[in-house]
């Protein structure tokens, strides 16, 4: 204080809680029929999680870190799921979520050989981007591009793959995490797409 005032002391006492982390492991594909089990699933500093899926297969439980999924029957048509891991924080720490595609479909060699020639650039990206298909498909193929909540927000049908085709995509969407489907009878290939 000021002469001749003496000096006062108060405090206060801060509490800092970690911050709850969620990671839902990675992308993975199954076979039609079989379960998944998320084993690459991981979580901390949380008070309690939660599975959550859009589609319409179930878990053995969904509060647990590690659980197995049971595709439903809309999940085996779509082909493909959305699961989503919530780990909600301990005190005033706000819930962390993070999600995972489960493809449902068995994919041979010509499958997985033509996914790796599939390419995205820039990604992450504002919406813009350009697909690169570095080999031939022969058949023409329907191309969507779906949200998390698998609602589509692009679509093109019966278009013809040549050697080297790039196409240019311009779509105004929200940020976030979207899945770009390539698709016909004989192929179906499931990309990430991140836009800012």
């Amino acid at each position: 204080g000021f002469t001749p005032c003496g000096s006062k002391v108060d405090s206060v006492y801060l509490t800092v809680t970690a911050a709850p982390e969620a990671y839902a492991g990675e992308d993975y594909d199954i076979c039609e029929g079989e379960t998944y089990e998320i084993t690459d699933a991981l979580s901390t500093n949380y008070s309690d999680i939660l599975w959550v899926t859009f589609g319409d297969g179930s878990f053995d439980d969904v509060t647990i870190v590690n659980p197995v999924y049971t595709p439903g029957p809309n999940d085996i048509y779509a082909e493909a799921v959305i699961l989503t891991l919530t780990a909600n924080g301990n005190g005033v720490c706000e819930s962390t979520i993070d999600e995972m595609l489960l493809t449902i479909k068995c994919l041979g060699i010509d499958d997985n050989l033509i996914s790796s020639k599939v390419s995205i650039f820039p990604n992450p990206n504002s919406g813009v981007f350009t697909i690169k298909i570095d080999t031939e498909i022969v058949d023409p193929v329907n191309i969507r591009i779906l949200n998390s909540l698998g609602k589509s927000v692009y679509s093109s049908d019966n278009v013809k793959l040549i050697n080297n085709k790039s196409l240019n995509i311009n779509i105004d969407v929200d940020g976030g995490l979207y899945y770009l489907h390539i698709e016909n009878d004989n192929y179906s290939i499931v990309k990430k797409i991140i836009i800012k």
